[in-house]
Order: C-alpha cells, then structure tokens, then sequence
C-alpha cells in the first residue's frame, strides 16, 4: 500500500504524520500518541473519537475507530466534553 500524509491541527501546532494508505486512523493516531478519547476501546459503542476531516468543500466529523484513511488529509481531533 502507498504511503499518505495525515496533518493533524493540535493546539500547539500541527503534527504530520506519515501512514499506511487503508490503515485505521486509530489506530494511527494511536501510534503517533495523539490524545483522543477512547472509553469503548475503539469499538464505536461510545463516539467519543470524534475528529473533524478537512476537504475542499468545508469539512466532515466522523468517528476515528470506524474509518480508515485513503489518501492525504488534515484533520483535527474533536475535544471531548
């Protein structure tokens, strides 16, 4: 699989990580120690991993244990409350 990067908007600046095309991004952001919230330990029961995904056309919230990356993106983790 190719490799893709994946900006990642913190509030101390943003991190670029380099991934596997197809992976999940959990578990990228897992392994890149990017705090995101996971009580249900990725299983999608609880919707806490929450992060924003940036295109050309404005931008889209969607659960991080449920979504795999394909291509170059930037995202943002969505605070938990």
């Amino acid at each position: 699989m190719a490799e893709i990067t994946i900006i990642v908007k913190q509030d101390d600046g943003d991190k670029v990580i380099k991934a596997t095309s197809g992976a999940n991004l959990l578990s990228i952001l897992k392994e890149n120690n990017i705090p995101i919230h996971t009580p249900c330990g990725g299983c999608g029961f609880c919707t806490c991993c929450k992060v924003e995904v940036f295109g050309k056309n404005g931008s889209t919230e969607l659960l991080a244990c449920r979504n795999s990356i394909y291509a170059d993106c930037t995202i943002r983790v969505v605070p938990f409350p």
